[in-house]
């Protein structure tokens, strides 16, 4: 079995905690609270792991400490490629920030953000210029 398909078929005990961590993550740097340098931290269930430069942008990862072992592998079978779902969360040097859960199904990591970032200020931005838009349109 190689790399792609054991990640396909890793089921992760604390899925909700990985979830979680990523909702905190995109925030953090969506609202510029995050400080981005190329590094590995490791925190109480998982690793975060910031890359400069995969796919010519910035890459901060959740990383399950159960699939630690199978991230590094991926990381260098395919060093320029993604490595599952991410998210665009911000830009610096005109380079785009992405936010990935490593070993999370897309489904599940789109579903948890689509319920949380209706709170986020870019949903809040979003939703004032449309109103604006609907007035315009009924003032023409």
């Amino acid at each position: 079995m190689d790399a792609w398909e054991t990640l396909s078929k890793t089921e992760l005990k604390d899925k909700k905690k990985h979830i979680r961590a990523f909702i905190q993550l995109y925030k953090k740097i969506e609202s510029g609270r995050f400080e981005l340098k190329k590094e590995e931290k490791e925190k109480k269930n998982h690793f975060e792991v910031t890359e400069e430069n995969r796919v010519g942008g910035w890459f901060v990862h959740i990383v399950p400490k159960e699939t630690y072992s199978l991230f590094k592998q991926l990381q260098t079978l395919a060093p320029n490629s993604f490595l599952g779902f991410s998210v665009v969360a911000g830009k610096q040097d005109e380079k785009e920030i992405r936010v990935s859960c490593f070993g999370v199904k897309c489904n599940e990591l789109g579903l948890a953000l689509a319920k949380t970032t209706k709170r986020t200020r870019s949903y809040r931005l979003w939703k004032k210029e449309a109103k604006q838009r609907k007035k315009l349109c009924k003032n023409a």
